[in-house]
């Protein structure tokens, strides 16, 4: 059973900049609201970037949506990602064809540890990984 930590105060909202309707637990960033400033929209994160937080909703573009920023929270795994140890692995952004999904660190910024562990996996997985906080720029 995953174990999963929500916290209020490891949340954050905005607003989908593009239809994130299929990015549920993906890695996301905020970018400029162009219409709005200084306001900030988000969107999924490229590869081996910090990252704004994981999206906890599916929401259309333009709609509100919910993003974990700390603590435990469940996160997308990509596909053929490789082992995942839980309490050793750390993570980082693909920026493969499945950009904001998780892979095991390579060279990138690592943005969580995996709190479960996952075999290779042949679809995206979602197992319960802990964010780190970061300062670096996104």
């Amino acid at each position: 059973m995953p174990f999963w930590e929500y916290s209020a105060s490891d949340r954050a909202t905005g607003v989908a900049n593009a239809s994130l309707i299929a990015k549920q637990f993906y890695a996301v960033k905020a970018v400029a609201n162009s219409t709005n400033p200084p306001s900030f929209n988000v969107d999924v994160q490229g590869a081996a970037n910090a990252i704004y937080g994981i999206l906890q909703d599916n929401p259309v573009s333009g709609q509100a949506c919910c993003i974990q920023t700390g603590g435990i929270t469940p996160v997308a795994i990509s596909a053929s990602a490789g082992t995942i140890t839980g309490g050793v692995t750390y993570l980082q952004v693909d920026g493969g064809a499945a950009t904001g999904t998780l892979i095991p660190v390579a060279a990138g910024q690592p943005v969580a540890l995996a709190v479960e562990s996952l075999a290779t996996n042949t679809a995206i997985g979602i197992i319960s990984a802990r964010l780190l906080p970061s300062a670096a720029a996104q």
